[in-house]
């Protein structure tokens, strides 16, 4: 059976890699990404008059890497930000008929492992930020909207997501040195569905889908030494459904997913020596109903479904 490695990408900092392989053949994949430039996206928007949805982003990426495909492979990610990464949004937005959302994203390092087959496959990833800063704010006026509206600035330094079948053993390493900030700033109103507004800021987040293996072998250490900070600033009013508010600002986090016949076997160690500030300052006034959040996390682990296994 034959293997085959592609490598692509959608931008110029991104790694598009695709693995199949035969019953017994072996794929690997290796990535390494280090960018020492500043990344910046900046979008300023008026809209008016619209019949349909109306979306918005502005998004900077330092390094991003995705991985796909069939195992049993083995997978190594290395990436390393020293720049700075801005995303800024700007948006005004009114008489809209459908949906609206904005979004700024500003991240540092992103990796995404997919990998499938009832069989043994390796994932390790290294991300590393230092004295860059990583800063996402999104300005929002939206008034006249016969939809949803959705606002959104996320500042995330090192992020990480994988999922396997079959044995999937997984090693990750975050080391987060740098500045991560998120800024929200909307004034809303005369909608006829939802609002929904988030300002979120991270230092390493994993994310590890376990669900539809058999065996899972997961490594995980986070190390945060400088301070995320996620702030929301909001007036809604005239809303005819629900409105939700959140400035979150976590330093590690950590989710391992796993199934009802997973035997997991996990170790993760975090370390937090970073000032985590979250902060709203939130004005409703005559809504559905409201859920205002501010929180702040130091270090955060959650391993759903621990159990005995096949």
């Amino acid at each position: 059976m034959k293997n085959k490695i592609k490598a692509g990408g959608l931008m110029a900092a991104a790694v598009l890699a695709t693995l199949a392989s035969g019953a017994q053949a072996q794929s690997t994949a290796t990535t390494n990404q280090k960018n020492t430039a500043n990344v910046r996206a900046q979008l300023n928007a008026v809209v008016n008059d619209v019949n349909g949805n109306v979306s918005q982003t502005a998004a900077a990426i330092s390094n991003s890497a995705s991985i796909t495909g069939g195992g049993p492979a083995t997978v190594r990610n290395v990436q390393d930000s020293w720049g700075s990464t801005s995303a800024n949004l700007s948006s005004t937005v009114g008489n809209v008929n459908g949906d609206v959302a904005a979004t700024a994203a500003a991240l540092g390092n992103s990796a995404t492992v997919t990998l499938d087959g009832n069989v043994v496959s390796n994932v390790t990833n290294a991300q590393y930020t230092h004295r860059g800063q990583f800063l996402a704010q999104a300005d929002l006026k939206a008034a006249n909207i016969d939809g949803a509206v959705t606002g959104t600035a996320a500042a995330i330094a090192n992020s990480f997501t994988t999922s396997g079948e079959g044995a999937f053993n997984v090693s990750n390493s975050q080391y987060f040195n740098g500045d991560s900030r998120a800024v929200l700033n909307a004034t809303v109103r005369d909608v006829s569905d939802k609002v929904n507004l988030t300002s979120a800021a991270l230092a390493n987040s994993a994310t590890i889908d376990l669900q539809h293996a058999g065996k899972g072998t997961v490594s995980n250490t986070q190390m945060s030494g400088y301070d995320p900070t996620a702030t929301l600033n909001a007036t809604v009013s005239n809303v005819d459904d629900a409105v939700s508010g959140t400035a979150a600002a976590i330093s590690n986090s950590l989710t391992i997913n796993t199934g009802a016949n997973t035997m997991l076997a996990a170790n993760s160690v975090q370390n937090n020596t970073a000032l985590t500030q979250a902060v709203a300052n939130v004005t409703v006034r005559n809504v559905d109903s409201a859920s205002l959040t501010a929180a702040a996390i130091g270090n955060s682990a959650t391993i759903t479904r621990v159990t005995s296994g096949l």
